[in-house]
């Protein structure tokens, strides 16, 4: 009894904790984490039929809404984040509804909120499957924090802005990751931030206690990766010697 007592008091403290914190959502992170998935043919179909809007001004032409879609994946936060589960998955989630509904579209409007409509002037069907595109190999940003493009830029919420996206570009692809050579590419990218903040008159403390953190999480991906590599080696021997 006493137990049930302490897990309880443990979800309720989470709970209000979680409720006075800021929810902040990177469109570019959550973009990143749909880029990588839904990768069958299927899915890769249905990522071809439904586009995806930010706000109302980028929809060209006239639409109609369909309907208004909240996805709010459930989870304690004790055990594990809605945010992280909304920022990952949300972009994914919403896009197969709207295509179940008979939308051909999604427009944003906040963190795990949408509109789900229909373009009129663009007929889905006669589109073709999208391309998978690995994003982890994208080296766009890393060149500009490599070459000293970032370290250039004369105002500081320039810089802060690029920081914030490079290293959640960088913690993206790590939940992401799924083979040794995207864990390769992933620490180039941690090396070129570390490289970057060194760089600096002052380096940020906050930059390098994030660093540790990326380093940490890396490893840790790495070592199932390696994990999961060995059990299915284990088990195609078996098979083998059968």
């Amino acid at each position: 009894m006493k137990t049930i007592k302490i897990y309880i008091a443990a979800i309720t403290s989470a709970l209000l904790f979680s409720s006075c914190s800021f929810q902040l959502y990177s469109t570019k992170t959550m973009a990143e984490n749909y880029a990588m998935r839904m990768n069958t043919e299927e899915e890769l179909a249905i990522k071809s039929k439904v586009k995806i809007f930010l706000n109302e001004n980028d929809v060209k032409g006239e639409y109609e809404v369909l309907s208004f879609m909240t996805h709010k994946p459930f989870a304690l936060p004790i055990f594990m984040s809605v945010r992280k589960e909304t920022i990952k998955k949300f972009y994914e989630k919403a896009v197969t509804k709207a295509h179940e509904l008979g939308g051909n579209g999604i427009i944003i409007t906040g963190g795990g909120y949408c509109k789900v409509i229909n373009l009129k002037n663009w007929v889905a069907d006669d589109i073709s499957s999208a391309q998978f595109i690995n994003v982890i190999f994208n080296s766009t940003l890393m060149d500009k924090f490599l070459n000293g493009e970032v370290a250039k830029l004369a105002k500081n919420s320039e810089k802060k802005r690029k920081e914030k996206e490079f290293q959640d570009e960088i913690e993206s692809n790590i939940s992401n990751a799924e083979e040794l050579k995207e864990v390769e590419f992933i620490r180039k990218k941690i090396d070129a931030l570390e490289s970057y903040n060194s760089s600096l008159a002052k380096p940020k403390s906050s930059i390098s206690k994030t660093i540790k953190e990326l380093r940490k999480e890396i490893k840790k991906t790495e070592k199932k990766i390696k994990a999961k590599i060995n059990r299915k080696a284990k088990k195609s021997a078996k098979a083998s010697a059968k």
